[in-house]
Formats: structure tokens, C-alpha cells, sequence
């Protein structure tokens, strides 16, 4: 899926949730079908099923539609939103997904080889560092 398949988004100065889902409906919105409040309510009815922080600093909005594109988005933010929701505090970067219903084999394997990179602390430390150029360059290699 190559480079399309990722965005990087480097020092954005998103203070809320609110501010963090309304610039991702706005990027999705551009790529897909879907209305910005459609994809709101995506990410937030994903977030009500359960807790989205997958690390310290560090959560994973995420949903699967059939408009929607393969990707992932990642953002790290100039200064950590300190309160994201009653149970998640002190966020620093996010990482959003995005995927059709209808996912091939191929681009199931895709995801889940990403998603296994996630657990990793070292690759989620780069993700919170590296300048664009060099998260690129990790982000396109293989396990």
C-alpha cells in the first residue's frame, strides 16, 4: 500500500479530542465518502466500546467502513492533551485507522503487520521522535 497508505502529521496544536477527531473527519472527509459527521461518529462510537489507549501517550482511534480507505494517520501533537477522556490523560500522539469492509488477504496482512509494530515500545518511541523523513523510511520496512 506503500506511502499513501500512511500520513504523518508533525507538531499539531490539537489541545482536545474534539479538536484531534474533527482534523482527522476533515483529512478522511477529503479521501472518502464519508461526511465529517459520519466519521465523528465512527471514532466516537468505536471509543464508547472500549478504551482506545494503547500505550502510555499514545492511543489508536479507529473504524472499518465501506466507504472508508486503508490508512493510517499518525499525529503527534506539539504539546500532550492532558485530558483526553475521564480514563485516558497526557496523549502526545495518535495513530488512526481507517479500513474498507472488504479487505483483502493481502491488506489484512498489511494491518495486522502494523498493528503488531504498535506493541513494540521501541517503534512506538520512534513514532513519538523521529523527524518526518526517518519515520517514512520505518514505516515502509518490512518486520
Amino acid at each position: 500500500m506503500g506511502d499513501k497508505f500512511y500520513e504523518i502529521y508533525l507538531n499539531q496544536n490539537l489541545l482536545s479530542r474534539d479538536d484531534v477527531y474533527q482534523f482527522l473527519a476533515e483529512k478522511i472527509n477529503k479521501r472518502t465518502g464519508l461526511t465529517k459527521v459520519n466519521i465523528l461518529s465512527k471514532f466516537r462510537l468505536r471509543e464508547s466500546k472500549g478504551n482506545i489507549q494503547i500505550a502510555e501517550k499514545v492511543v489508536f482511534p479507529h473504524f472499518i467502513a465501506d466507504k472508508a480507505d486503508n490508512s493510517f494517520m499518525i499525529l503527534r501533537l506539539q504539546k500532550p492533551i492532558e485530558e483526553w477522556s475521564e480514563t485516558i490523560s497526557d496523549i502526545s500522539l495518535i495513530v488512526a485507522m481507517t479500513a474498507k469492509g472488504d479487505l483483502t488477504l493481502a491488506e489484512k496482512q498489511t494491518f495486522a503487520h502494523f498493528i503488531r509494530r504498535l506493541a513494540s515500545k521501541d517503534f512506538l518511541e520512534d513514532l513519538l521522535t523521529l523527524n518526518e523523513s526517518n519515520l517514512r523510511t520505518i514505516l515502509n520496512e518490512e518486520e
